[in-house]
């Protein structure tokens, strides 16, 4: 009975732990950031390639011209998710995820801070 019962913990214990993992699926789509300039349009299209694999397009219109561009990528790389942006630096810019919880992630480096902590919608 103890041996059934240590089972059944285990498999509750690896069900609760597979609910938990992060779960990227809510980001695919496209989203405008809504605190941004009375001018300027912000907005970025993500897909997903696969369960650790995310790809981003972000962009900034003003009037009809794109006066910014940066591809994003959130991938999972030694156990470890990371948003990877290029096309802005020379070479590509990691941010290590810090935390996630459902619907939202913090990913920071501290040597390339951002200026506003955008708010986006779908």
């Amino acid at each position: 009975m103890k041996g059934f019962l240590s089972i059944c913990c285990f498999l509750l214990f690896i069900g609760c732990k597979i609910d938990k993992r992060e779960n990227f699926e809510w980001l695919t789509g496209k989203w405008i950031l809504v605190n941004a300039e009375e001018d300027e349009i912000t907005r970025e299209i993500w897909k997903k390639q696969s369960s650790e694999n995310y790809t981003g397009l972000g962009f900034i219109l003003i009037a009809k011209d794109t006066v910014f561009k940066e591809e994003l990528q959130l991938k999972k790389v030694n156990d470890q998710w990371q948003l990877i942006v290029t096309g802005v630096n020379e070479a590509p810019t990691v941010f290590p995820l810090l935390s996630y919880k459902e619907k939202q992630f913090l990913a920071e480096n501290p040597q390339n801070v951002f200026p506003i902590t955008p708010k986006m919608t779908i």
